[in-house]
């Protein structure tokens, strides 16, 4: 039985590219032939990108959720989380993954993560600067790399490997619902956090006890429809000073943290008595002789 992929595109003013990205991702599927679901959300979304989305919705197995007032990225992402976990009936084998509607990312790269889908990848590390390759611009680096080394100075030795500004991320279902309860700070990052930096918390919510994982390289083209959104400076001061970050890091040192060797305990038939239980043993085997 194969995976079913469970596609989550959040979508703020992105009447420019959302109906191009859906109809790419249209033509992928079909040549991958997976069965798949998107779930679209509109978040407050004050252009026409709504009836860009709607024919869609006969040529898709689309379901779309109307904000009228922003959530925020993050909010928007766990609603998301939450109903993929209502919906899938095999968590173990259906994956969930999350596109950014400015097509940044072309959806083709699915077909390269297919066979990881398919046998036994949990989490896909999509990552822009792997490889010696520069996916990426000087700002986003910059980010990265700043980020990176000063989550690695708080205990978080991983942050230097992970891509943690993208957007584009990848994961068994089976995970999601294994991390729900630390995912649940996603409901604090509100609209004053930017994508970026609640796909960064995302990640490193993911990031812990997973048994296969997979590097993925990729590279994002420029967007020259919009400006973009990325601000190196909000995501920085988020990432450096926001207690949300800094109680979601704190919590997963805590539940990451080895816990102290433990000795089994004896079975009942090599358990140390006690003296009263001696002295009774003792009294049950002299009646017993005294008896015979």
């Amino acid at each position: 039985m194969k995976p079913i992929i469970y596609f989550y595109i959040p979508v703020f003013d992105e009447q420019e590219t959302v109906g191009v990205l859906l109809y790419r991702l249209c033509e992928v599927m079909r040549n991958l032939r997976f069965d798949f679901e998107v779930l679209l959300t509109l978040d407050g979304c004050t252009d026409d990108t709504a009836e860009v989305v709607e024919p869609y919705l006969k040529r898709m197995p689309l379901r779309v959720t109307h904000n009228q007032t922003r959530q925020g990225y993050g909010r928007c992402l766990l609603g998301a989380v939450r109903r993929v976990l209502e919906t899938s009936t095999n968590p173990r084998r259906d994956y969930f993954i999350v596109l950014d509607a400015d097509f940044s990312i072309d959806p083709g790269l699915i077909t390269a993560m297919a066979a990881g889908i398919e046998r036994n990848v949990d989490l896909y590390l999509p990552h822009r600067f792997s490889g010696g390759r520069r996916g990426a611009g000087f700002g986003k680096r910059l980010a990265q790399l700043v980020a990176g080394k000063f989550l690695k100075l708080r205990g978080y030795s991983r942050a230097a490997e992970l891509d943690l500004f993208m957007t584009l991320r990848a994961c068994r279902v089976g995970s999601l619902r294994h991390h729900l309860q630390r995912l649940q700070e996603l409901e604090n990052l509100g609209p004053g956090f930017p994508a970026s930096a609640c796909s960064a918390f995302f990640l490193l919510a993911l990031a812990d006890r997973n048994r296969v994982e997979s590097t993925l390289e990729v590279t994002e083209k420029k967007n020259r429809r919009r400006k973009s959104r990325f601000s190196i400076w909000r995501n920085l001061r988020l990432a450096l000073f926001s207690n949300t970050w800094r109680t979601a890091t704190e919590k997963r040192e805590e539940t990451t943290r080895h816990r102290p060797y433990s000795r089994r305990r004896p079975s009942n038939k090599y358990r140390r008595r006690s003296s009263n239980q001696r002295k009774t043993a003792e009294t049950g085997k002299e009646s017993g002789k005294t008896g015979s």
